[in-house]
């Protein structure tokens, strides 16, 4: 997402408006990349640096423009920029998720961003029947597919006793672009994180890496059949529900 912000001409900022205000502290809290442009002329470049860096991994860049850059004459339209590349994925992490899949022990995977959304969550659904992992969305995502035919992630709850609980059982939590799970808030005598002290918390990529190579790599190596039909577990939508309208009917 490329946001344009129009912002007082350049040298009418030295002024107390009543329109004023912080525009990058505002932008920044919700912003991967800010920038304010200087000149006309800057915001050839500028423009097509914050269309690459939305396009790298999904991210969210706001470009502000004084007033004055848009009256004044410019040079031209800019060309396109390369979208920066992701890291590649680390066949080594891989490995080590994979050992962990196959030790025998508890495992869930949180995830976020694109595997939230098909054809991704079905195959991170389909690495779940494979391994007998748990998948776990983290509190909150940007899209999540729901739905008939579609797998029903559940989310670590908002209330910090509901994720201590749903957390409970965790032994290894290998963690795909997901933020580990904190509380909320903090509270005297109770613990900062909501799974266990106990839990093994695996980090195989991070927000900023490829997390569909990611998923795809890891569903390759435990042998994940992407043709065969996908069998979707309870609680997930395989038919159309009937009867009273309710929390679990409704999604």
């Amino acid at each position: 997402m490329v946001n344009i912000v129009g912002e007082h001409a350049s040298y009418h900022l030295q002024y107390e408006t009543p329109l004023r205000t912080d525009i990058e502290a505002i932008a920044g809290a919700c912003s991967d990349w800010v920038h304010t442009s200087t000149s006309a002329d800057a915001v050839l470049g500028d423009a097509a640096t914050a269309v690459a860096t939305a396009r790298a991994g999904g991210r969210i860049a706001t470009l502000i423009l004084p007033a004055d850059t848009a009256w004044n004459p410019s040079r031209g339209p800019a060309g396109a920029m390369a979208v920066p590349a992701l890291p590649k994925v680390d066949d080594k992490r891989i490995g080590q998720a994979v050992q962990y899949l196959r030790s025998g022990k508890r495992c869930t995977l949180m995830m976020t961003g694109p595997l939230l959304v098909e054809p991704y969550a079905s195959l991170a659904a389909r690495l779940a029947v494979k391994t007998g992992c748990r998948l776990l969305a983290q509190q909150s995502n940007a899209r999540m597919s729901r739905g008939l035919g579609h797998p029903n992630i559940a989310r670590v709850p908002y209330v910090v006793a509901q994720a201590r609980a749903a957390l409970a059982d965790i032994e290894v939590l290998i963690l795909l672009g997901a933020n580990p799970p904190a509380s909320f808030f903090a509270y005297p005598d109770q613990p900062n994180m909501m799974s266990p002290e106990a839990c093994d918390t695996f980090v195989l990529a991070s927000r900023d890496d490829d997390l569909v190579a990611n998923l795809e790599a890891l569903a390759d190596a435990v042998g994940v059949d992407r043709r065969s039909p996908l069998v979707l577990p309870e609680p997930s939508l395989q038919r159309v529900p009937e009867g009273a309208l309710t929390a679990d009917s409704l999604m």
